[in-house]
């Protein structure tokens, strides 16, 4: 499974934005089987690794710049990822807060800061 990168573009509800979770109206004609809508639109989902093009290459394609990446990587694949998270450093990415997933893997935020400049204090929370 490939690790999954969300952002905020301002165009309606998206949990990234802190805007409302969009939910279908009552009595929506919702099919039989299928759970509640993403909190994250699929609009606002990027996933890379494996033979995705690289996070970067995807990020400068978008046609509306994100306000802010969330990126979970399992743990499997970390090692394999490093690469591709180190260069969001390089394109003005920082990573200001981590949420670790003992045995799972591990949620970051990006935000924008100056392409190569000393990344900001991060803010780590584990879960056991």
């Amino acid at each position: 499974m490939a690790p999954v990168v969300s952002w905020s573009t301002g165009r309606g509800p998206s949990a990234v934005t802190g805007r409302r979770t969009w939910r279908p109206a009552p009595g929506w004609p919702w099919p039989a089987g299928v759970g509640t809508p993403a909190r994250i639109a699929r609009r606002d989902t990027v996933f890379f690794g494996g033979t995705k093009p690289a996070l970067v290459r995807q990020l400068a394609h978008r046609p509306v710049p994100p306000g802010h990446l969330l990126v979970f990587v399992f743990d499997i694949e970390r090692s394999d990822l490093a690469g591709q998270l180190a260069s969001l450093h390089g394109t003005g990415w920082c990573a200001t807060q981590d949420w670790n997933f003992r045995l799972t893997g591990a949620l970051t935020r990006y935000d924008r800061c100056v392409p190569g400049a000393r990344p900001p204090r991060r803010v780590i929370v584990a879960y056991h």
